[in-house]
């Protein structure tokens, strides 16, 4: 399936695709998916008025709504995890004993819920006041995805070789799998920094940027 998508997209960014820019030259394929502000938006308002009795602006108005709902729902979904961990660590002593406390009428751990929520509005009120601070917001998130997800998987294979995941059988799923997550998201972390470092123009100083805030 995503090998489909990625052919349809390559066969889809063609002379088909066009785009006027602000000096009136008429851009096409690439180079006018780099300079278009939008280019799925583009591209969803073409299969749109083709496809759909030139309805193309509403299908855009559709998708934007789902990339919309998508993102609170991820943004709950990752405060809802971000808040259970913080009560645990609370609850552990390993955060201050307040991140352990819970309502007295909702039985919710407010206390990180509020923390967290401000946390995140603060992020996001850096990451709104430019493109080179979106960039080092989203470097930042993935690079910490990688490092959890890696460390996770390390920490389980660790726990199979220690023969601490009592119950658990089966050599692929103890070892293989675990030791193949820990590698493959080293990988990605290393090549985040890797394609950074060696690119060109505001993209390299970004990535010394991103360095900075680590």
């Amino acid at each position: 399936m995503l090998l489909f998508e990625y052919f349809a997209a390559n066969f889809f960014i063609g002379n088909q695709y066009t785009f006027t820019g602000a000096d009136g030259k008429v851009l096409t394929g690439f180079a006018a998916a780099y300079a278009s502000g939008a280019p799925l938006g583009d591209i969803a308002k073409i299969l749109g008025d083709t496809l759909l009795n030139g309805n193309g602006f509403i299908l855009q108005i559709v998708m934007a709504g789902t990339v919309v709902m998508a993102l609170i729902g991820t943004g709950l979904s990752s405060l809802s995890t971000g808040v259970r961990i913080s009560y645990a660590m609370g609850q552990d002593r390993e955060l201050p004993i307040v991140f352990g406390f819970l309502h007295g009428k909702f039985n919710t751990p407010h206390i990180a819920i509020y923390f967290l929520t401000a946390l995140s509005a603060a992020i996001g009120a850096f990451a709104v006041q430019s493109v080179d601070n979106v960039t080092i917001v989203t470097l930042i998130s993935n690079i910490g995805t990688f490092m959890f997800y890696g460390l996770t998987c390390g920490v389980t294979f660790i726990a199979s070789l220690e023969h601490l995941l009592e119950g658990e059988e089966g050599f692929i799923r103890t070892n293989v799998i675990p030791l193949l997550g820990l590698i493959l998201n080293l990988i990605m972390v290393c090549g985040i920094f890797y394609y950074g470092l060696n690119g060109a123009g505001t993209a390299k100083l970004t990535q010394w940027q991103l360095l900075e805030y680590l």
